[in-house]
């Protein structure tokens, strides 16, 4: 074979088929709590696909737990669960903010999680609002040894969505960054 060089820097990020691309980063957020901090920078292709999940901290059990970052074909949302169980508003906390325009081209996203109903929605560095969903006033539950933190995927209510496009420079803080600061992480 040839060797190959590959120079890391801007011009690389993983493309999403949403047929069966994702990334497994193993069990590594069975501690997670909050604050937390999410920022990726996403570029959507034309998909069919009703959720299109950025990232999942815990992904196999029929459970809602851990926290999960993803757009829909009109929104973006961040949600996390109380372990409790799934399928029903009573066992999630979240904010979801209708958005529109953003196939085609190169976005960053990020969510600033303080508590369940103190989580702010950014779309290049700006808040864009959004609206809280859920009932559940339980912290987030993230200690599932089976579940797997995953790039590109999520299961929940027992469909598998997967993402479609590209994903660049996901970053996780255990802290709320401040507004500025995400626009100084851009």
């Amino acid at each position: 074979g040839f060797p190959q060089t590959d120079v890391i820097g801007s011009g690389r990020a993983i493309r999403y088929d949403a047929v069966d691309d994702y990334v497994d980063l193993g069990n590594i957020y069975d501690n997670l709590a909050l604050p937390i901090t999410i920022s990726a920078w996403v570029y959507v292709g034309p998909s069919t696909q009703y959720i299109l999940p950025i990232f999942a901290t815990q992904d196999n059990a029929p459970l809602y737990n851990g926290f999960w970052f993803c757009l829909s074909q009109s929104s973006l949302f961040f949600e996390y669960g109380d372990g409790r169980g799934e399928n029903s508003s009573a066992f999630r906390k979240g904010n979801t903010v209708p958005i529109s325009n953003f196939e085609n081209r190169w976005i960053n996203f990020s969510a600033v999680v303080k508590a369940g109903n103190d989580i702010q929605l950014y779309m290049n560095g700006q808040d864009v609002g959004g609206s809280y969903s859920g009932d559940s006033d339980q912290p987030m539950a993230s200690n599932f040894p089976a579940d797997v933190a995953k790039v590109g995927s999520y299961y929940t209510n027992g469909a598998h969505h997967r993402f479609k496009g590209m994903i660049d420079e996901i970053r996780i803080w255990n802290r709320a960054l401040t507004a500025s600061e995400l626009r100084q992480m851009m």
